[in-house]
């Protein structure tokens, strides 16, 4: 198979491939690290996220700059204020329990009102329209901020100021203060209100500042059930950023600065400070509501994206579904959640998720398995899938919706598809295989390939082909009408025209026999050049060695410019001075495997050579080189034609040895010490007595001496043929221990002498080895 098929395969596969998901875990937005939620911005992002009007020093967003010492002035609580929490439960006595017994740190203070929210009051504007940093454009948390205004008690006026201007410095989506919960801009995008980076994350809400103890309660109430409505409405699972290292998905101002950056305000903590209250005790509010939000739960099991269709399996279930008998999926686009189909659907029954839900109305008929058919429009786009419960047959009014945050990716589709599989081109003959497939070659019955001048882009020639058998293709591209039948494959021969040039092809479907009328084309990006007349000098060395008497080389070396010069000489060259050392005439040798690799090299068949060349003092101890020179005359100092051969070897220089020896054994066998080796010197010669001396390493002073007779070493005689005395240089000797040797480190000194006593005239060789007694 082709490599461009193959990778089609392997992304198609990829796109196609079922994507699985635990039946069990609802699903919930991802929640990033800091670090990675900051690497992941671009210039382009940051400059979206950043106000018109960025303001300077302290004021660069909304929210109170950090003033050490004003926040440590505000952390202290107003004495007299219960604890804000135990306020609010105190006011919703069903859950005084709940809260009493989990949440111990409360102050226990008698609760006496049952707070409700007010409705959401929507007055949007759009200010600067940019999308979350995330892959489905959905908000991964909120941020909480104060406005820092002790003289301004309303939403209505902080909103007015950046509805009215104040938006090009910076805006939030929405004020709340202890009447209203006013939204100005859409959730769905992103505002500026705490840096680039939490503006490319967060929702973000404005807590208004409160005229007493009381409408901080409402407004702390309000607030905390306005975050965990954003959590429940984008599917995002209540945690405290600053509880695990800026992870979580309610954050202050002051965590954004604490863990990202792009700001320096500390809101709202002074602020819930002068309450006696703080993040944590918000936290177990919003987690307080987020828990009496109606039931809405969902999970996309798997997901199969084919050529046509998306296949799903998941369930939603919700607790307000009761009346809504109608039952849709959505396909959203990723990007801007908009509606590009929906899909009517029945739904099935799902026993393991109302094992888990029982308790919710619809749990196990909550199931859907459906295949939803794409429009010709919708290939290479990316989706989100909503779910949802309708009491309107068209699916229009009275909704629950669970809108998942995975993204579809549906491949581009494809309608003219082509792989060049092989283009090459030799000296004689240009080929080429491939496949091409259309939906318009019905219609087009006649098939070219066209060769194309890729410098010119004139066409060359062209040739009617017949289309051949591909099943492989077939199998990718099942809805191409002629994929099973789309290979071609074509040799032509080269002409003298062609060579240098460099083509391309053209795959064509045409109306007509001449491959005119009309036609579809598919012009492949490979492109080969015919190879140029070129003349070649080739050659290598297989053989290189060096000894102290020759120099061996053999290999073969022809040149297309040695027509008519049938000298071959080998010129052996100095590496360091680069000047001639001698030369040689050679004759060559037949090399058929030069020939197979080069038919088109001058004389490649009989191209081969051998030589030994005598090492003598012009030679030793040089580095050289060879040149292969082929001549009209002998002496080859004219009209010739070289090749250098890269390969360089070092001749070794003759050197004299006087002497040499080896111990080969030095040991202690119980009370005895074995020893054993060698030693021949030139300086032997008439000295025919031979010792062995123990010495005392410690004094260096002789112990004792043993005369010996030397015995044949035939294997020192091969190393050092010209050493005298070598062939018969071998010693052996064991000897008992005595008192003289004992605790003594010894060592050998192996003689030879022209007196019978080891005096006189000697020659020692004394062994580093040493032995212990």
């Amino acid at each position: 198979m082709n490599r461009k098929l193959t990778k089609f395969l392997i992304g198609f596969t990829m796109v196609s491939a079922t994507f699985l998901f635990a039946t069990n875990n609802v699903q919930a937005g991802q929640v990033l690290t800091p670090d990675e939620m900051k690497t992941q911005l671009n210039s382009q992002d940051t400059k979206e996220a950043t106000p018109i009007k960025e303001k300077k020093a302290k004021t660069d967003d909304i929210g109170m700059p950090i003033d050490s010492s004003k926040v440590k002035k505000a952390i202290m609580p107003k004495a007299g204020y219960p604890s804000v929490n135990n306020y609010i439960y105190q006011h919703n006595p069903r859950f005084f329990n709940f809260f009493f017994v989990n949440y111990p740190s409360v102050n226990n203070y008698i609760y006496q009102h049952n707070y409700l929210h007010p409705n959401i009051t929507q007055d949007l504007h759009t200010f600067s329209i940019f999308n979350y940093k995330t892959d489905d454009n959905r908000p991964n948390g909120v941020v909480v901020h104060y406005t820092d205004n002790p003289n301004n008690y309303s939403a209505r006026s902080e909103a007015d100021y950046e509805i009215n201007g104040g938006w090009q410095s910076a805006f939030v989506h929405t004020f709340i203060d202890a009447r209203t919960i006013l939204n100005i801009h859409d959730t769905d995008y992103g505002a500026w209100g705490s840096g680039a980076v939490g503006n490319k994350y967060f929702a973000q809400f404005e807590m208004v500042t409160a005229r007493n103890f009381e409408d901080f309660a409402k407004t702390t109430s309000y607030s905390a059930w306005y975050t965990a409505y954003l959590l429940n409405k984008y599917n995002l699972t209540p945690s405290l950023a600053q509880n695990h290292n800026g992870v979580g998905t309610i954050w202050s101002h002051h965590n954004v600065t604490q863990y990202l950056g792009g700001t320096d305000h500390t809101d709202p903590d002074a602020y819930f400070a002068k309450y006696g209250y703080d993040m944590n005790q918000f936290y177990a509010l919003v987690q307080h509501y987020y828990d009496q939000m109606p039931a809405n739960k969902a999970s996309l099991n798997s997901v199969n994206v084919s050529e046509n269709e998306i296949h799903v399996v998941g369930w939603h279930t919700a607790q307000q579904t009761a009346n809504r008998p109608y039952s849709y999926l959505f396909l959203l686009d990723s990007k801007t959640h908009k509606e590009v189909k929906r899909y009517k659907i029945n739904r099935v029954n799902r026993q393991d998720v109302h094992n888990i839900y029982e308790n919710i109305t619809n749990s196990l008929h909550s199931g859907f398995n459906n295949t939803l058919t794409l429009d010709n429009n919708m290939h290479n786009r990316s989706y989100v899938l909503m779910s949802r419960y309708s009491s309107d047959p068209n699916g229009n009014t009275d909704t629950v919706d669970f809108t998942f945050r995975n993204i579809i990716k549906v491949p581009k589709q494809e309608t003219s598809v082509a792989s060049m599989d092989s283009l090459t081109a030799d000296k004689k003959t240009l080929s080429m295989s491939g496949w091409h497939a259309s939906v318009d070659s019905s219609r087009y019955p006649y098939s070219y390939l066209i060769v194309i001048n890729a410098k010119t882009g004139r066409e060359y020639k062209r040739y009617a082909i017949n289309r051949t058998q591909r099943d492989d293709v077939r199998q990718v591209y099942p809805n191409i009408a002629n994929a099973g039948k789309s290979g071609f494959g074509l040799s032509i021969p080269v002409t003298n025209d062609m060579r240098g040039n460099t083509y391309k092809v053209i795959s064509r479907y045409s109306s007509t026999p001449n491959g005119e009328g009309a036609y579809v084309d598919y012009s492949f990006d490979n492109q080969v050049t015919v190879p140029a007349i070129v003349k070649q000098n080739l050659g290598s060395i297989d053989t290189l060695t060096a000894s102290f008497n020759n120099v061996h080389i053999s290999g073969w070396q022809a040149n297309d410019d040695a027509q008519g010069r049938n000298v071959h000489t080998l010129i052996v060259m100095d590496a360091n001075t680069h000047k001639e050392i001698k030369r040689m005439t050679i004759a060559n040798s037949p090399r058929n495997d030069v020939a197979a690799a080069y038919p088109d090299l001058y004389k490649a068949g009989l191209s081969g050579f051998s030589a030994d060349i005598p090492v003598d003092s012009q030679l030793q101890g040089k580095n050289i080189y060879f040149i292969s020179r082929y001549s009209a005359t002998a002496n080859a100092d004219a009209d010739y034609v070289d090749y250098q051969f890269i390969n360089q070897i070092g001749v070794p220089k003759k050197q004299v040895i006087e002497s040499a020896a080896s111990m080969d054994q030095l040991s202690r066998v119980n009370n005895t010490v074995i020893m054993s080796g060698w030693h021949a010197a030139n300086a032997s010669i008439n000295k025919p007595y031979s010792y062995l001396i123990i010495m005392d390493k410690t004094t260096n002073k002789e112990i004792r001496r043993y005369k010996i007779n030397r015995s044949l070493r035939n294997d020192v005689a091969a190393v050092y043929p010209t050493l005298y005395g070598s062939k018969n240089s071998g010693f052996g000797l064991t000897f008992n221990i005595d008192n003289s040797l004992v605790n003594k480190r010894i060592y050998v000194i192996s003689r030879y002498s022209d007196n019978p006593s080891g005096e006189g005239n000697t020659v020692d060789y004394v062994f580093d080895n040493a032995l212990n007694i």
